[in-house]
């Protein structure tokens, strides 16, 4: 598995995100991600839901 640092440089370098958005300075804690991870999902996004990544067919 990879780690989110090596993830974002990987992107970064494939141009599949911007340079701008690799310089932001922040970090997510430990408590934060339990946080995230324990979201409710989103059941409908209305008229979005025919997108893949919100119909639940990218997993």
């Amino acid at each position: 598995m990879h780690t989110v640092p090596y993830l974002t440089m990987f992107r970064l370098s494939a141009s599949l995100i911007s340079r701008v958005n690799a310089e932001l300075d922040f970090v997510i804690s430990d408590a934060d991600m339990e946080i995230l991870k324990h979201i409710e999902h989103i059941q409908n996004y209305g008229e979005h839901s025919f997108f893949p990544v919100f119909g639940g067919k990218l997993k």
